[in-house]
């Protein structure tokens, strides 16, 4: 969660939020009632409070629902801890200038908590409508509702510092919004209608975009769901999924599913697994696909997901760390690019692409070291090109661990397959302690044969850590960037 983010320089989480991602919040010693300004005022709810008091710190509303009638562009309610029961709707919205924000006030806890509240599957305890545009929600706990925790469909939404846990359904959906931003919010124990985990298919996702665009999920802790991790889907573009820690979810802890220019980027993503099931169980690392939606009556509906950037990110002990499945004719790898990541201890396949229209997509400065099965797992293999990889077996064995064409090799023979295969490297790449389950476990050591192994064409200028690249970390004069998601000594 503190970690240093690696996306258009190096900024904290803390930072980023500063830069206006809900605008400016007055203080809980503001709240006294009165404006705030001569355009906003600041009210409060207190779950002793009553709605007919006049919503001030020393006579609050009782409920969220009071507040959300009343407040206007600019406003700011202030939420005393203690549980709120029932469905809380949010109508009314603010401007980019004027925003209106639910927010905990000082460190108390406000739960939202719908125990005993029937909510159908395909609605949420918290809703955010359509036409609610920059609406704030920060230090929420939401909790035990029978269909989805929280659902937005206003534009320019932020959720902040919220936790949500125990809905049947999603934890947090976004759809048919753009611009929202979910930012340092702990979602866990959510899709619970596959807690057995049985399901075939089917499954929510905790945190998810769907027909959205723009939105942005950053610095969350999404773990320990009985769905997908986080997911972007159905028609979702150009959204950014970036220093999230990622683990323990059923099936895929990060999934793009049939969407469009997603940037993945210093993420950390794993499974506390100690061993394999199959390969939903420890979830994948980052898949891609397309999936039928036909079925869901969408006529229109076709393939069309694809130009993804994959960079940066830390994926360890996954079934599959990469993997894409072909579900439907025209779907394919498309125009993306896998970069600068660091893939460890995988049970199933380091990097699996099934069948498919792959076009125009490259895997390169990747470490990729298996423990189980095949390093590289591809069925067919046009438009892909890997370049300037390290793969690695915990066994040290290159023997079979290459499948290319409905053929295995060993890295050799494999390398010599296609022009597309150039300066990949077969070596132990001696990451610091993998098995530690930390970001860390994953940096070089310092005779790690990935040092100034990669190539300087598109990398980006800085880590998973945020430091810069290239770093001459070693000393020994050569500034080429470090293969993997860190640039050694680049810190110091």
């Amino acid at each position: 969660m503190g970690q240093v983010l690696a996306w258009g320089g190096a900024v904290t989480i803390v930072a980023l939020v500063s830069l206006g991602s809900i605008g400016a919040l007055p203080s809980a010693q503001a709240a006294g009632g009165g404006p705030a300004t001569a355009a906003a005022s600041v009210y409060v709810v207190s779950p002793s409070g009553s709605d007919d008091n006049p919503g001030s710190l020393g006579a609050p509303f009782a409920t969220i629902a009071k507040a959300a009638e009343v407040v206007a562009p600019g406003d700011t309610v202030m939420l005393r801890g203690g549980i709120y029961r029932g469905r809380v709707t949010f109508t009314r919205g603010g401007s980019a200038a004027e925003p209106i924000a639910f927010i905990a006030y000082q460190a108390e806890v406000p739960v939202i908590d719908g125990e005993g509240v029937a909510v159908g599957e395909q609605e949420a305890l918290v809703t955010v409508t359509e036409g609610a545009d920059h609406v704030a929600l920060s230090g929420l706990t939401v909790r035990n509702s029978s269909g989805a925790a929280m659902k937005i469909y206003g534009d320019h939404a932020t959720v902040m510092g919220c936790k949500v846990t125990k809905a049947e359904y999603q934890g947090i959906q976004i759809r048919g919004a753009a611009g929202v931003r979910c930012i340092g919010n702990e979602i866990w124990n959510v899709c619970r209608m596959n807690a057995e985990r049985e399901l075939e298919g089917g499954w929510p996702a905790a945190l998810a975009a769907w027909e959205s665009k723009e939105v942005s999920f950053i610095g969350n802790v999404v773990h320990d769901n009985h769905g997908e991790g986080i997911s972007v889907w159905k028609g979702a573009e150009d959204c950014v999924i970036m220093g999230n820690q990622v683990y323990d979810n059923w099936s895929v802890n990060v999934y793009l599913d049939n969407a469009k220019r997603a940037l993945v980027a210093a993420n950390f993503i794993y499974s506390t697994a100690d061993a394999f099931q199959s390969h939903r169980d420890p979830a994948i690392g980052v898949a891609v696909a397309d999936e039928d939606y036909s079925e869901w009556g969408d006529e229109g509906w076709k393939a069309d997901g694809g130009e993804h950037v994959v960079r940066n990110n830390i994926i360890l002990n996954c079934s599959r760390g990469i993997s894409f499945w072909k579900y439907v004719p025209g779907s394919g790898v498309k125009d993306c690019s896998f970069v600068y990541n660091t893939i460890a201890g995988t049970w199933e396949y380091g990097i699996r692409i099934s069948e498919g229209e792959n076009s125009g997509t490259q895997f390169a400065n990747n470490i990729v070291v298996s423990r189980a099965g095949e390093t590289l797992s591809v069925t067919k293999t046009g438009g892909l090109a890997f370049r300037h990889n390290l793969f690695w077996d915990s066994t040290g064995k290159p023997s079979d661990k290459f499948g290319w064409g409905g053929q295995r090799f060993d890295f050799r023979l494999w390398e010599s397959q296609s022009r597309e295969l150039k300066a990949n490297l077969w070596a132990d790449p001696q990451l610091s302690d993998t098995a530690a389950g930390e970001p860390d476990g994953a940096k070089l050591t310092r005779d790690s044969p990935a040092m100034d192994a990669g190539s300087s064409a598109g990398a980006p200028r800085f880590d998973y850590w945020g430091y810069p690249r290239p770093t001459d970390g070693n000393g020994d004069r050569i500034r080429a960037p470090d293969i993997g998601a860190h640039e050694y000594g680049a810190e110091r």
